[in-house]
Order: structure tokens, then sequence, then C-alpha cells
């Protein structure tokens, strides 16, 4: 018995050298949608194609499946045929009705009638080819394709002003008015229509680049594929940070000198949070009454996920408690109390670019900065979703909301029913306290259905306590005030001809105690200043070489009532301008907030006393000094005199009143 030949590669043909052995990396179809006879006419053809790339002769092939010779090498050169992605058609071809190359038009421009249908089967790309300039001015026009020659494109052109541009152009080109498009009853504005959306799906990064909206371009940015390469496998391994701003109304309770409590309404307030990537639970956060964050309440932001404990607000809601299995990991979790993180994911906002943020934070507590491209804020997937979900689930949900935009969720009357159902900031703030508890112990499909806390705690207990959180060192358990704090040079004032003691100032304010009064050596010399910006009452000193002077306390009142430095900073203003005046007994914190809080003297009611926007800044001051803001008396109740201008006012305890209008108090006979 003979034994069978084997074909060889130099026998082959053209055709079968390029389909030999190629069989296994073509495309293979899912045959579920094929009925019973389609799929066994692709099986036969799959069985053909398989012998010819294995090198079976045609006559074999012919004879095991009854396809011609001619037939065989039909669909192999339909199986080779490259496809639009670059790769060979393959089996995909063999599937029923599959075309592997675009329709031509071989026929001439035949007359019609414009009621007349059929007959002109690609009849656009047949002009196409006859104008070449035509096809490139609409592509141009579609993806905003710039040439020196050509003026501005439209935003976001049209089907119908592409339909216009191409007719202009077919004639200008020399086409007659008595052949396609003009001699139909659209003059194939549908044709059009349809090449618009062909060559916008050509290049769909491009099609969204020059047609779609700043957040949609922003988006197709993402979801490529690509992972990132910051990757968060552990807790406090990468944490995003980010502020958001609610525009809720809602209303601050002001004391009166009654004793009667006066509602006043606020309009927009801040959240600054701050999550784990891995886990996905708050770390921390911090609610700001103003209309911009500053990098000194990120500062504190910091400070707070460094603090063993975390300082729940006043629980003025009835009826609502916290998880008992709930709260941030420092709460829950011993070994996350001042741990620290390793990447720090930040925005483009002024405070984060901050140096407070980017040199003294960053080295002082040793973690990596990323800020992230301009304009994406995909990048913080987890902080971005938690904000929206906030919005959603609390404040789109109130009478006073005021929505994402006035066409958008936006409450009719919203500021009317802040006041009418007393909906309070401290409210607020303990509905999104306990609802950032209740987000740290769901359970999360991302994170195979274990909560954040449970994650971070599987985590730490994972390969036998194999995973340790780094941590400061040297970090005062009780008090984390003197961390992340600002450190300038200042020069130690005083002398011995005016009998002046040893002292510094900062912010027109002067610190001393007993070690510096007695280092009259000093005076004249530079030391350095430790400043905890969210409590001015205390600074820490050095000496250029590094020796301790200890705490220094702030002389007079300023010492009395807890303030931040931009508390400072406003007091100083106003009296730079004269609108406040202080005496030697009086507390400045309180001066201000009297300020804050004098009633609208225009308005002869009892409405609403003070605008919002002085409102919003009392609540800032109250809340950092740890008290309720309050009224004080109107001086329309004292005097009779005619209304002074602000600066004129004394908001203090009573000294330093200005000289009175002597020419009024004859008239009136009213003493002083």
């Amino acid at each position: 018995m003979s034994a069978m030949k084997t074909p060889t590669e130099k026998s082959f043909t053209k055709l079968r050298r390029r389909a030999f052995g190629q069989f296994a990396a073509w495309s293979k179809p899912d045959l579920s949608h094929l009925s019973p006879f389609e799929k066994e006419q692709y099986s036969n053809k799959y069985k053909a194609m398989l012998m010819y790339c294995e090198g079976e002769p045609l006559c074999e092939i012919e004879n095991i499946t009854g396809l011609s010779k001619q037939l065989v090498v039909y669909y192999v050169k339909k199986c080779l045929t490259i496809a639009e992605h670059g790769e060979p058609w393959g089996c995909l071809a063999l599937l029923p009705y599959q075309h592997t190359v675009p329709y031509e038009r071989t026929n001439t421009l035949q007359k019609k009638l414009p009621d007349a249908k059929g007959g002109y089967a690609g009849i656009l790309s047949y002009t196409l080819n006859r104008y070449p300039e035509l096809e490139e001015r609409l592509v141009a026009e579609i993806r905003k394709i710039k040439s020196q020659d050509d003026g501005p494109y439209e935003k976001k052109i049209s089907a119908k002003n592409l339909h216009d541009i191409f007719t202009k152009v077919l004639l200008a080109l020399g086409a007659s008015k008595h052949e396609w498009p003009f001699n139909t009853k659209y003059q194939g504005e549908r044709s059009i229509s349809r090449y618009m959306n062909f060559v916008l799906d050509e290049n769909f990064g491009r099609a969204v680049n020059v047609r779609s909206e700043h957040a949609a371009k922003v988006h197709a940015q993402v979801g490529q594929g690509k992972r990132t390469l910051v990757v968060a496998l552990d807790p406090y391994d990468v944490v995003e940070l980010d502020s958001y701003y609610f525009d809720c109304k809602s209303t601050v309770a002001f004391m009166t000198p009654e004793g009667t409590k006066v509602l006043v309404p606020i309009e927009r307030l801040w959240l600054i949070g701050m999550i784990d990537r891995a886990s996905k639970a708050y770390l921390a956060y911090k609610v700001v009454y103003r209309n911009q964050v500053s990098a000194a309440d990120v500062i504190d932001v910091f400070r707070r996920a460094l603090s063993p404990t975390h300082e729940r607000p006043l629980q003025c809601v009835e009826g609502l408690h916290y998880p008992s299995d709930g709260g941030l990991p420092l709460e829950v979790i011993p070994e996350c109390r001042h741990a620290l993180w390793t990447v720090l994911m930040l925005d483009n906002a002024l405070a984060h670019l901050s140096k407070k943020i980017s040199e003294l934070a960053r080295k002082e507590l040793g973690f990596a900065l990323n800020y992230g491209p301009v304009g994406f804020p995909m990048r913080r997937p987890n902080i971005e979703r938690s904000f929206k979900e906030l919005a959603k689930d609390i404040f789109g949900r109130l009478p006073s909301t005021t929505g994402s935009n006035p066409q958008n969720g936006r409450a009719e009357d919203a500021e009317k029913a802040a006041l009418k159902y007393k909906i309070e900031a401290c409210e607020i703030e303990h509905v999104l306290d306990v609802e950032i508890a209740q987000h740290n112990c769901r359970p999360s499909e991302g994170l195979s259905f274990l909560s954040p806390l449970e994650f971070i705690k599987e985590k730490l207990l994972a390969s036998r306590g194999h995973l340790i959180l780094r941590k400061m060192v040297d970090v005062d358990v009780q008090n984390c005030n003197c961390i992340l704090q600002v450190k300038e040079t200042v020069y130690v004032r005083g002398g011995r001809d005016d009998g002046r003691l040893p002292y510094v100032q900062v912010d027109r304010v002067r610190y001393t105690n007993g070690v510096l009064k007695d280092a009259s050596m000093l005076i004249g010399k530079p030391v350095v200043v430790a400043i905890n910006e969210a409590d001015m009452r205390t600074i820490r000193a050095f000496t250029i070489d590094g020796h301790p002077l200890g705490v220094l306390v702030a002389c007079g009142r300023w010492a009395d009532v807890l303030h931040d430095r931009r508390t400072r900073k406003a007091i100083n203003s106003l009296l730079s301008k004269k609108i406040l005046h202080l005496a030697s007994t009086d507390n400045p914190v309180t001066v201000l907030m009297e300020h804050l809080g004098r009633k609208n003297k225009e308005q002869g009611s009892r409405g609403a006393p003070i605008s919002a926007a002085r409102a919003t800044e009392a609540k800032r001051v109250a809340d950092a000094a740890g008290v309720l803001p309050f009224i004080t008396e109107s001086d329309n109740k004292r005097s009779s005199v005619p209304e002074r201008k602000i600066s004129d006012v004394v908001v203090s305890s009573g000294l330093g009143r200005p000289m009175p209008d002597l020419n009024i108090l004859l008239k009136s006979r009213v003493r002083p």
C-alpha cells in the first residue's frame, strides 16, 4: 500500500499560501441566532475552509462538502478580506448575507421623475467619487478639520445645514440641476444624514470632541481599557479629597437679647470629604459655611483624619440614630487612629495648589500628591460618586433645595420653605454625619458585598496581620493641633527704654509668656513661631537654633474665645476700615459677632434680621468659637439721634463712643 502524498508549500498557489495554517487565528462567530438550515450551510462552509487551510486538494473538498471549486475559492478570498479593524474577516465572512466590501455603483446616472422610487442604489458614493473635493469639504465640516483657507466651523453642524453645503458645493463643481440629487423629492437630504453618521462613527473620539459638551469630552478619555498607574490595593494606599457645595436654603438660629431665637436663612454650604480609594470609606470630612473653601479648611480635614476621635455634631433631629457598627474608621477600628495615607489625589482648585498643601502638609506627613489632569473629575470616582449620592439622597429631597440648576430640581420658594419648616444648619449637619456613618457600614457590590469598614478589618487581619498602617511618629494622642502648623519667622519686640517686655506680634496681636518676658537678649532677633491657624489663641515659639520658648499666649481678650486665622483677619480688616472699634475690655470675637448679628435698621418688622451672607459668616465664626450666634439690639431703641453710618457705630461695650452732633442735641434737648 503506497503512502498518501503530502502536499508541499512549494506546490501551493498564491492564495493557498496566504491561507495555509491561518484558520486557527480567524475570528469565529456565535451561531445561536441562525436557523437550523443556516447553521447547516455555515457548517459546510466552515469545514471547506478548514480543509483548504490545511492543504487538502480542491477535489477532495468538493467531494466532502459538495461545494464547487470556484465557490470554495470565492469563500477563501472573502475570508481573507481585511476588515475595518485591520484583521481578516475570517469565518465571520461565512455568515449569511455578510458583505465584506462596500457596495459600489457601476451604472451611470439615469433620468427619473422626482416621485419615482428605486434605481439610485449607491448614488452618493458614486457622486463623491466623481467630485473628490466635495467629500473633502463634507468631512472637514463634520470633523471640523481646520485649514488656512477655511473660516470657523459651526459648533455642532446639523444634517440639514450639511445638506445645504452639499448642494451648494455640488453646483459650484459643475453638477447639472437635472441629475441627482436635484431631480429627487428630498434632494438627497436623507443620504447626507446617513453619511454624516457614518463619518462620525468612523472616529468616535473625534466625534465626541467636535460635537459634545465638556462632560462628554472628558468622559470619553476614560474607560478605554487602560489600567490607571495609581493602583490602590490596601487601605490608606490612596485617598481622594475634594470639596462640593450644596445650594440648599437652610437657617441659622440667632439668639436675641430677649433670649428668643430668630431664624436667618443661609444660602450655601461646602462639604470637604476625604475617601479611601481601596475601601471607599470616608476618613474625615468638614462642613464649611462660606462661599469658597480655603487651604486652612483642607488642613483641618487632615487634622481630623489624624485625630484619635471624631467629634460628632449636635444631635438635634429626633428619631435619627447612628448605626451601631458605623462611623469613621478612626472611631471603629483602633488601628486606623493616626494612620497616614501614601498618595493624596486632588483636583486643581486654588485651595489645593496652596503651599500649605503642596509643601507644608506633604513634607510633614510624607505623602505623594496627584493633582491629575485639569477637568477630569472621573480620575477621583469615589469622592465624586459620593457627593452625587449625598446630593440626591439628602439635599435634593429637602423642601428648600435649589437643585443642580434653575431648570433641574429647584424647589418653589426654597427660602420661605427653610423658614417655614425651620430647617436649621445643625440639623443638616446631624443628618449628614449619620449618612456618612451609614455609608461606611453599608455593604457594597464593588467590595464583594463587604462594607468599607469590614473591608478595612479584613485587610488588617489578612495574612496574620501582615498589613501595618503607616502612622505619625511622636504624635500627641490627646491633641492633634500640634501637627500641620504654619511656621513663620518674626522678630522679638520690646525695649528697656520704654519698659516694654519682650513679645512677638502675629496678625496685629501680641504674644508672650513667662520665658519670653525674661529673654531680653532676644529683642530685635528673629524667632520661629508655629501657628495653628484653627486656634489663634496660642502659638509655639523657637529660637533660630531650635531651642523651644514654650507656648506663647495672645495678650488681652484675644485669648478668651477660640477663633481661627480667617476670623482674626476679618476683625483686623474691619478695624483698619474703622467699622469696628475695640476697647481694652472688649472681646474681639464677640464684637465681630455683634457686628455680623446687628439687625437691619431699614426693616421695621421682625423679618429676616440680617442678610444670608452675614448669617453664613456669623455661623462660621460661631462654630469656630463653640458658641451660638446672637443678635444685638438696634441703635434706634437707644437714641433718637438720626441713623448714622455703619462706620460711626460703636459695636463694643460702650467705651470710646464717638462725639455726638451738638446742634442736634441742642435742638432735641436730649443728653448723649
